[in-house]
C-alpha cells in the first residue's frame, strides 16, 4: 500500500513541478515554436520556388516556349521567384 501512495505522490509532484516549469518557460516555449514555424514555412517557400525554376528551366528548353510563357511568368511572380 506504501508503494501505491509514493507512486501517487511522486506522480503529483512531477505533474506539479510539469506545470510550473511550462508556466515559467512559456514565453521561451511560444518563441520556439513561432521560430520554427517560420523556419517550416520558408523552407516550404524555398523548395516550391526550385521546384518552379525547374518547370521554367524544363519549359524554356522545349521549342514551344512561346505558348506558355505568360503563364510561367505569372507563376513565377506569384511566388517572388522572377
Amino acid at each position: 500500500m506504501m508503494k501505491i501512495v509514493d507512486s501517487k505522490l511522486q506522480a503529483n509532484c512531477l505533474q506539479e513541478f510539469t506545470a510550473k516549469y511550462l508556466e515559467e518557460h512559456k514565453d521561451l516555449i511560444k518563441y520556439v515554436a513561432e521560430e520554427t514555424e517560420k523556419q517550416l514555412l520558408l523552407h516550404n517557400v524555398s523548395q516550391q520556388r526550385e521546384l518552379l525554376n525547374a518547370l521554367a528551366d524544363k519549359f524554356n528548353e522545349s521549342t514551344h516556349t512561346y505558348v506558355g510563357q505568360p503563364m510561367i511568368e505569372e507563376t513565377l511572380k506569384a511566388f517572388n521567384c522572377g
